[in-house]
C-alpha cells in the first residue's frame, strides 16, 4: 500500500509542476505563487477546518482557496520569499533551515 501512496504522491507532484508550466506560458505576465500542501494542512488543522471526502468534492475547491490566500499572506508579509514563493524567481539564497510553516505562526 505504501508504494501505491508513494507513486500517487509523485504523478501528482508531476501534474503539479506541468499545471505551472502551462500558467506560466499562458499567461506570461502573471506571477505564479506556489506553496506546500502541508501550509494547508496545517491551517486546516488548527482551525478545524475539516476535509469530508464522503460527501463531495468541495475540498478540492477549498483547498484552491487556501493556497491562493496563504500564498498572498506570505508573499506581502515577506517579501524577501518571493524567490522561494514565485514561480521561475528561484533564488538559492534561502538557507536550508528555513522553514516556511514557522512563518504562518500569526495565523495559528
Amino acid at each position: 500500500m505504501q508504494g501505491f501512496i508513494n507513486r500517487q504522491l509523485v504523478d501528482t507532484r508531476q501534474i503539479i509542476k506541468y499545471a505551472v508550466e502551462i500558467l506560466a506560458n499562458k499567461y506570461p505576465n502573471t506571477e505564479i505563487v506556489t506553496i506546500k500542501a502541508d501550509l494547508n494542512h496545517q491551517f486546516r488543522q488548527n482551525y478545524h477546518l475539516y476535509k469530508n471526502r464522503e460527501v463531495n468534492d468541495y475540498h478540492h475547491g477549498f483547498d484552491a482557496y487556501l493556497s491562493g490566500f496563504i500564498g498572498q499572506y506570505l508573499l506581502k508579509t515577506y517579501p524577501k520569499l518571493r524567490g522561494y514563493l514565485v514561480y521561475g524567481d528561484y533564488s538559492k539564497k534561502i538557507s536550508d533551515d528555513f522553514h516556511l510553516k514557522n512563518l504562518l505562526s500569526g495565523f495559528f
